[in-house]
C-alpha cells in the first residue's frame, strides 16, 4: 500500500481509503461488511470514511462529559449536569427529523 502524509501531522495515511457512504445497513449485511473492512485493513488501508445521509429510525444525539482525575469533583458534577441538559435539548430539537446527516471519519494507527 502506498501512504501519504496527512498535512503536517506526521501521520501517514493510505493512498486508498475505505468509503462506506451507502454501502452498509440495508444494502450489505453485517458479516459481509466486517469481511470487507477486514480485507481493506489487511491490504494496508488505514483511512476510513463514512459520509452521507442516514435515514434509519429516529436520530439520536449522544453527548457525554468524562472528567480526568485532576478535575475537581464539583466542577466535574457541574460539567456533567450541564452536558446532560444540553443532550436533552439537542435530542428534543432533532426528534422529528426523518433524514439526518451522519459523518464519521477514522484513522487507524498501528504501532
Amino acid at each position: 500500500m502506498e501512504y501519504r502524509s496527512l498535512g503536517r501531522s506526521g501521520l501517514q495515511i493510505s493512498a486508498l481509503s475505505f468509503g462506506a457512504w451507502v454501502t452498509f445497513g440495508n444494502q450489505v449485511d453485517v458479516d459481509a461488511a466486517v469481511a470487507m473492512m477486514g480485507t481493506a485493513f489487511d491490504a494496508g488501508v488505514n483511512f476510513y470514511a463514512d459520509l452521507g445521509v442516514m435515514f434509519q429510525g429516529t436520530p439520536k444525539a449522544t453527548l457525554t462529559a468524562t472528567c480526568g482525575p485532576a478535575t475537581p469533583a464539583a466542577l466535574c458534577s457541574q460539567l456533567q449536569a450541564s452536558t446532560a441538559l444540553e443532550a436533552i435539548d439537542l435530542q428534543d430539537s432533532i426528534k422529528n427529523f426523518k433524514y439526518f446527516p451522519v459523518a464519521s471519519i477514522g484513522v487507524t494507527i498501528g504501532f
